[in-house]
């Protein structure tokens, strides 16, 4: 992935946080589409299925050559 690196950054879930939302913000071109990025995320957060639980924090893979602020 030449000089970018994988980064993870944890993403609040709030009772309008949906799985498709919060892969639309950070999915990156390493990704083939979106569906692929969901489920790394849910396999990275142990997620049986799209659903996300309010109140809960999940982790959200990104590749950057710079932190996101």
């Amino acid at each position: 992935v030449g000089s970018e690196m994988c980064i993870r950054d944890s993403v609040y879930v709030d009772r309008d946080t949906t799985l498709w939302g919060v892969s639309q913000k950070y999915i990156s071109d390493e990704y083939t589409n979106i569906r692929a990025y969901m489920e790394e995320v849910k396999s990275i957060n142990h997620l049986p299925d799209d659903q996300l639980i309010y109140g809960t924090t999940i982790c959200v893979p990104y590749y950057s050559d710079e932190y996101r602020q």
